[in-house]
């Protein structure tokens, strides 16, 4: 007791007690909020790595077998050897970002990043590409015309959108990635 008297009655020391155990708890829930984004964050970015390693044989399987001959790879078809160049791009930038995010190594990570984010983008743009130009020719409904997958090229979209997302927080860290 300080011997002076708040003006509601209370002893200031009380007050400003009780206010600092309200501030304490309020930066602990804060702490463990922001470890459990960073941590959902970090699982994000290992989840599109380990998607990336096993899209990018996949792919390659796919466009051998087929010479990328469907629809909605129009723009793909445009790449010189699209079946090794782009899975090398996106298995390779898939390992590099493994390996940067379990390094903390955030340039190696932006790096792998940047790489599978390059291929969701050519992707993504070939199908849009392919939908508009089938659209331009009045969506013909013959079945020798071939209709490409126009919603893939929203899904790929926004795993695009996702990703720029991460590239954006891991440009914005000043310091090493945080494993917590």
């Amino acid at each position: 007791m300080t011997g002076y008297v708040h003006s509601d009655g209370g002893d200031p020391i009380d007050e400003l007690a009780t206010l600092l155990a309200g501030l304490d708890r309020h930066t602990t829930l804060a702490a463990a909020t922001t470890k459990r984004y960073e941590s959902n964050r970090l699982a994000l970015l290992y989840l599109h790595s380990l998607m990336a390693v096993l899209t990018a044989p996949l792919f390659s399987f796919h466009g051998w077998a087929t010479g990328f001959r469907g629809a909605s790879f129009q723009v793909v078809r445009m790449i010189p050897h699209p079946e090794i160049t782009l899975p090398v791009v996106l298995g390779i930038g898939g390992l590099v970002l493994t390996l940067g995010t379990a390094a903390q190594a955030r340039r190696v990570a932006i790096i792998g990043l940047s790489c599978v984010l390059c291929w969701y983008v050519t992707i993504a743009t070939s199908i849009a590409y392919s939908t508009f130009i089938w659209l331009a020719k009045g969506a013909p409904l013959a079945p020798s015309s071939a209709l490409p997958a126009g919603y893939a090229a929203v899904v790929y979209a926004a795993y695009t959108g996702m990703l720029i997302v991460h590239l954006r927080s891991l440009l914005l860290r000043r310091t090493r990635l945080d494993l917590l």
